[in-house]
């Protein structure tokens, strides 16, 4: 049975042969068989050959599940925003929509009021690999915190909304419906209209969402040029009416929280994204999660 030669001994013969050592010296020196020393030297650098291959290609790999996390941190960076200033909430005067999609931001309703919401990048695989290597870190607490003022500008919508029903039907004695030939009434269409020139007016938008309000045929008055609906009294115009109204609620309770709420989820959100692209441009995330940790120590 042929003797097995020890690893080191391969190793030193190969550190000595990288040095220009020849094969024939180290043959007579060590009382060797020079084929036996060129074998081992074959070994060591086939090994070796073979080692830096894995490391190269692990490290690669390790690049790329990096890049991969980073990406996707990218488009969560891009996707967080407030609210728009004008949600299309579908506004019945009834209840709000059971889901709200506002592109890549879903919103879900629990009985009246909005209750959760979820980034689309949260629905992929790999964000769950991002939370294992971040971990509870003050990213993760910062997207929950916008989250909730999100949450709370939507419902801030919905109440300014539910309040304006209420006003408008104390006040003016209007009442939400379709039949435009019944006294007292408003249609939800041109509610909608007041609505959203009023949150345009309140949020400062830039050009302001426009409103007029019309004298119709029969007592009927026209919203943005939309059948309204019909006053139940005729001792002021439309305009006089809706003008001094209008200016009540602008100064109202539900006015200002949803002023407060939106400032709120402005600075929520540019606290997220500073964060976001802090974690971003370090180009490193610490830590490990199931994926990485396949590649052992490299």
């Amino acid at each position: 049975m042929p003797k097995i030669t020890p690893w080191e001994d391969k190793e030193a013969w190969y550190v000595r042969a990288e040095r220009g050592e020849s094969v024939a010296k180290m043959a007579r020196e060590s009382r060797k068989d020079p084929r036996t020393l060129q074998r081992g030297i074959d070994d060591v650098r086939r090994h070796r050959t073979a080692q830096e291959a894995r490391e190269t290609l692990l490290r690669e790999s390790l690049r790329r599940h990096l890049e991969d996390l980073l990406s996707l941190l990218d488009r969560a960076v891009r996707i967080v925003d407030p609210p728009p200033v004008r949600p299309d909430l579908r506004f019945s005067g009834v209840e709000p929509p059971q889901i709200l999609e506002l592109g890549p931001v879903r919103v879900g309703r629990q009985g009246c009021a909005f209750g959760n919401v979820t980034l689309e990048v949260e629905q992929e695989f790999i964000w769950a690999l991002l939370k294992e290597h971040l971990g509870r870190s003050h990213e993760f607490r910062l997207l929950g915190r916008w989250k909730k003022a999100f949450l709370a500008a939507l419902n801030s919508h919905l109440e300014f909304r539910e309040y304006l029903v209420i006003t408008f039907r104390q006040d003016l004695e209007l009442t939400l419906g379709e039949d435009i030939g019944q006294v007292g009434t408003i249609r939800p269409v041109a509610m909608e209209e007041v609505a959203c020139a009023m949150v345009s007016r309140l949020l400062s938008e830039e050009p302001p969402y426009e409103l007029r309000i019309e004298q119709g045929e029969g007592g009927e008055f026209l919203v943005n040029g939309l059948s309204g609906g019909r006053l139940s009294s005729d001792e002021r115009t439309p305009q006089e009416s809706f003008r001094s109204l209008l200016d009540t609620l602008m100064s109202s309770p539900s006015a200002l929280g949803l002023v407060q709420a939106n400032r709120r989820v402005i600075e929520e959100t540019d606290g997220l994204r500073e964060a976001l692209e802090l974690v971003r441009a370090s180009y490193y995330l610490p830590g490990t999660c199931r994926a990485c940790r396949r590649y052992g120590g490299v």
